[in-house]
This record gives C-alpha cells, sequence and structure tokens, in this order.
C-alpha cells in the first residue's frame, strides 16, 4: 500500500503523520502525492510508524514524478 492511499483509510492528515514521525509535512506530502522520492531514513520511519502496512521497499521502489 502507498502512503497516501494508508493515509486515507485510516483518516490521518498528513501533518498529523508528519508530526508523528518527526519529518517535515511539506516532505511528507511529496512523499504522499509521488512528487519526491524518501531516503531510506525516512522510508524506514515511515515503515515503522505504518507498522509495516508502507514498506521501506514500496517506498524505493515507487514511480514519483520528476521535477524539471
Amino acid at each position: 500500500m502507498n502512503l497516501r492511499d494508508y493515509l486515507h483509510k485510516n483518516s490521518i492528515r498528513k501533518k498529523e503523520f508528519a508530526l508523528k514521525i518527526g519529518y517535515n509535512y511539506a516532505f511528507i506530502c511529496r512523499v504522499a502525492e509521488f512528487a519526491q522520492k524518501p531516503g531510506k531514513r525516512l522510508a524506514t520511519a515511515i515503515e515503522q510508524a505504518t507498522n509495516g502496512i508502507v514498506t521501506v521497499k514500496e517506498l524505493l521502489n515507487a514511480n514519483y514524478k520528476r521535477h524539471e
């Protein structure tokens, strides 16, 4: 499951999730909307916070939009 779907399914706001894992809200938004690929440390934090529902592998292998 991707982060955006996880947050929606569990009625969790991105801002609330960002505070929970200690990352910037804007960055979490970009990751959830596939605008920016997370680093391994953030991907691991997301996997832990979602109890493994959103995995590091899914986060690092997703198709992210490219900024030009």
